[in-house]
């Protein structure tokens, strides 16, 4: 899902606090989807960039909330910004979702994680 609004990707680094960085685990990630670890994925996810994109588009949390309280299992903010998604082993929550976010938000979109 995305905001009307993007994020400059220069402006949300430079408000980024180095002090304040998780340092999110890429590749134990990467290892929770190759050993299909659905809770390892879930509290390893993470997004340093997210608070500082979001003084520039508050919107962001808004979507990330919605996503949460719609019963997705994590939401993050992708990259940079603006694009936020939602992460649910349940297809009709999905289905559900994509629905109901097609009338709030500008643009929305059902993806999923492919085997490699």
């Amino acid at each position: 899902m995305k905001p009307k609004r993007g994020v400059s990707t220069k402006r949300a680094f430079e408000q980024l606090n180095l002090l304040q960085l998780t340092h999110p685990d890429a590749r134990a990630v990467q290892a929770c989807l190759m050993a299909n670890d659905y809770p390892g994925l879930l509290s390893r996810m993470g997004n340093d960039l997210q608070s500082s994109a979001a003084l520039f588009v508050p919107e962001i949390e808004l979507l990330i909330t919605d996503l949460k309280k719609f019963g997705f299992d994590q939401a993050l903010m992708s990259g940079s910004g603006s694009t936020v998604f939602g992460i649910t082993q349940d297809e009709n929550l999905v289905n559900r979702a994509i629905s109901v976010f097609q009338r709030r938000y500008p643009f929305v979109k059902k993806t999923k994680i492919i085997d490699i």
